[in-house]
């Protein structure tokens, strides 16, 4: 039952200011490993349809995992918690790159449900406060520097009250090497780019139109976020850059190209994770869709008052977060909408959409404060959501405008309200439908 009332949302004007690092290492971990293995399968098939059982050796798991039952390398294991850490980037002082001893620039917890085939992922913020064993009250980036990997599950560990049972390191160029291996890939640059950060080495001139992008300016599109779009953007040309690289993925047809692959994986990712678990993990999750993905970050609150700025990690709700994300007790986002273009017939037309939505639940119709939005806006209310679980919403919606008002106190996770943009969606997809 759909519940009815005159509730006004609180509308805040003021942009969000989403981070987009956890779909960004994402993309690093998944292309560095799983995405070649994608290709691979593809390859085994050709390989053992025409009877060739003299391949190269590296490949010799990948043919046999054809046979072998989707997650036999984790006996006894439905679950598994791997933590994920991109590494920092260190200058010298003739400004050359290394990342010996590095600190850790992203952090986050995945946990693998591989009998649902989703990913639970709990993103630690870089300058979050916490004891590391043996050494002293630090940031958990610090951590991989004083004693490597091991070192920082054992600080996440003991930072969630939960086992760790493999790492995952991968170096911060990984994802430009990958597309270089592929030999690029091909992207529409939807608009000229010029940005430059010289403390960042950061460095963006991109012309509009269709281009084949190296690693590098591959990775500098994926980056870009000097518009009006601001992070939202930068998730979105990500996304077009997964998209061309898993289409590049589908055209090796070659031992050579896999095996430069292969070499490139090795090269800039770190892992106690076997070969055989890898190439599992890979099969298992070739297929999977974001709508199966959960993203969060933890709870916590700035503080410099000790002339060091920290984030303090809220242990009061840090249990429920690790319930949900890591522990697979994941609830449905619940969603208010709102007619904010007085074409009543455009919201029974978006819950009939979000219905098909795994995820998401609709609990509450009705009309917004006013009828004459021009453009449609999603307003997010729990701390809990990150900017990529509401994507498949947005793409529903078409270009809507994203506001931030977290209030643990209201009732719904989201708040959408239907602008005149969306009541023209509505319009032509209803003549397509009387045509039919």
């Amino acid at each position: 039952m759909i519940k009815l009332n005159n509730k006004k949302p609180c509308i805040d004007n003021s942009k969000r200011n989403w981070k987009s690092v956890l779909l960004r290492f994402l993309i690093v971990l998944f292309v560095s490993m799983a995405l070649l293995c994608i290709g691979v399968v593809i390859m085994k098939d050709r390989l053992i349809h025409k009877n060739n059982t003299k391949t190269h050796g590296l490949l010799s798991n990948f043919i046999m995992s054809k046979f072998i039952p989707p997650g036999s390398s984790f006996p006894s294991k439905k679950n598994i918690n791997i933590i994920l850490m991109g590494l920092d980037q260190n200058w010298t002082e003739e400004d050359i790159m290394y990342t010996k001893g590095a600190r850790t620039d992203t952090l986050m917890v995945a946990n693998l449900n591989m009998e649902k085939k989703t990913v639970g992922l709990l993103s630690i913020p870089r300058d979050s406060r916490v004891f590391i064993p043996g050494y002293y009250e630090a940031k958990i980036n610090e951590a991989n520097s004083l004693g490597g990997p091991e070192l920082a599950r054992k600080t996440v560990e003991e930072l969630l009250n939960i086992s760790v049972d493999y790492y995952v390191v991968v170096k911060i160029d990984a994802l430009s090497k990958v597309i270089d291996a592929l030999g690029g890939i091909e992207l529409y640059v939807e608009k000229d780019m010029d940005y430059d950060d010289n403390w960042g080495h950061l460095h963006i001139h991109l012309k509009e139109g269709w281009q084949m992008l190296d690693g590098k300016r591959a990775v500098e599109y994926s980056r870009f976020r000097n518009d009006e779009e601001g992070d939202l953007g930068r998730i979105r040309r990500q996304q077009h850059v997964l998209g061309a690289i898993k289409h590049k993925g589908t055209k090796i047809n070659s031992i050579a190209e896999i095996k430069k692959l292969v070499d490139v994986a090795r090269e800039n990712v770190d892992t106690d994770l076997t070969t055989a678990q890898l190439l599992d993990l890979a099969n298992i999750y070739k297929d999977i869709n974001m709508k199966d993905i959960k993203m969060a970050t933890i709870p916590t609150y700035g503080d410099d008052s000790t002339g060091i700025s920290y984030q303090i990690v809220e242990t009061d709700l840090l249990g429920g977060y690790i319930d949900e994300y890591l522990l697979g007790e994941i609830s449905k986002i619940t969603i208010q909408i709102l007619n904010g273009n007085g074409e009543t017939g455009s919201v029974q037309y978006l819950q009939e959409k979000l219905a098909s939505l795994e995820g998401f639940k609709v609990v509450e119709l009705n009309d917004a404060d006013r009828y004459d939005y021009e453009i449609s806006q999603i307003i997010l209310h729990s701390k809990k959501i990150s900017s990529s679980s509401t994507l498949p919403v947005e793409q529903i919606l078409g270009k809507p405008e994203i506001l931030y008002e977290p209030d643990d106190n209201n009732t719904v996770d989201i708040t959408i309200i239907l602008g005149k943009d969306y009541a023209s969606l509505y319009s032509s997809a209803s003549d397509r439908d009387k045509n039919l």
